[in-house]
């Protein structure tokens, strides 16, 4: 029963973060990409106990798991990409209206 609670609950996750994803690309915001970061990661540590639960029954689904795993283990950075302000493309440094740097 807990497997099927813990795959909507991811399920619901991604497509929160499709629907985020997407709005974001609509109306650029920094709370936007962390939180479809944020999401992905939710989903993914849902998801990596019901595989594992899966992959004692199937082995060919440990790479699955390994896979899950390594994103899991990658996330912090994808969290810390999402803080950071977007680089300005022709490689200026980006000054506020008073003129101070950012």
């Amino acid at each position: 029963m807990w497997q099927t609670w813990f795959f909507l609950t991811a399920l619901l996750a991604v497509v929160l973060g499709v629907l985020c994803s997407l709005y974001e690309r609509l109306r650029p915001s920094r709370a936007l990409r962390l939180a479809v970061a944020v999401l992905a990661l939710a989903a993914v540590a849902l998801m990596l106990p019901v595989l594992v639960d899966r992959a004692l029954d199937k082995p060919v689904m440990w790479l699955a798991v390994a896979l899950l795993a390594g994103l899991l283990a990658t996330g912090p950075a994808m969290v810390r990409q999402a803080r950071r302000p977007p680089a300005d493309p022709a490689g200026r440094k980006l000054t506020l209206p008073s003129g101070k740097d950012r």
